[in-house]
């Protein structure tokens, strides 16, 4: 019973662990297109204020995304990032117009392939994922069937048991219902000697020598049975 109980908690948990991991990834995902597009508009800006603001803008976007990336748990980005975020620094502040502009160029295309790459991650960790839910959802069940299977053996034995004492019962029941009877035919042992016939003599010796192999023949059955 407790099994069953624990099983609906474990499958939200690791639902859970699933969803919080999916959105850390779109986060992900988002910062780095924002920082795409704030990249472009540094390189089409008109004036060196506006080139050096977008190049900020999408500074702020890839430190946000590195946040990101260990909930994620896309190990791929992390040397690309480094990079991205390093030549964003230069594009912040450049020496003039053409250095900014270089290192802008230089970030927009590690941004492109960040991308690809995290398209790629993406694909690998929903399959990583449904694998894992899969083996999970299969250790589960066969821990279910398991315990079903020890309950169904455990009701079995003790309906077996319950049968094979109520055999025993019987069994017993009738060698006490016979011994009863012999008894009552062997009442007049308990009379004078000079009273006892030969033919009484001969019954009772009957019937104690047919008490003694009923008996006898239960006792070897018990033991046959045990």
């Amino acid at each position: 019973m407790k099994l069953l109980l624990l099983l609906p908690i474990l499958f939200f948990t690791s639902y859970s662990a699933q969803a919080n991991k999916s959105v850390a990834c779109d986060n992900l995902y988002s910062n780095v297109t924002y920082a795409l597009s704030h990249s472009n508009k540094a390189l089409n800006a008109t004036n060196f204020e506006h080139q050096m603001y977008y190049a900020e803008r999408a500074l702020i976007a890839m430190e946000k995304a590195e946040i990101l990336r260990n909930d994620c748990g896309c190990i791929k980005v992390e040397e690309k990032n480094f990079f991205i975020i390093k030549n964003l620094e230069k594009a912040v502040e450049p020496m003039d117009w053409d250095a900014g502009r270089f290192f802008t160029k230089k970030s927009k295309r590690l941004i492109n392939e960040l991308i690809t790459t995290l398209d790629e991650c993406s694909m690998t960790i929903d399959s990583e994922e449904n694998n894992k839910s899969i083996i999970e959802s299969t250790k589960q069940n066969l821990k279910t069937s398991n315990q079903i299977n020890k309950t169904n053996k455990i009701d079995t034995e003790t309906l077996q048991l319950a049968k094979y004492i109520s055999t025993l019962e019987k069994r017993f029941s009738a060698v006490e219902s016979e011994i009863n009877t012999l008894l009552k035919v062997l009442e007049p042992v308990n009379q004078p000697k000079n009273n006892i016939s030969s033919t009484v003599s001969m019954q009772q010796a009957m019937y104690i020598d047919r008490t003694k192999k009923l008996l006898q023949k239960a006792l070897s059955k018990m033991n046959k049975e045990n």
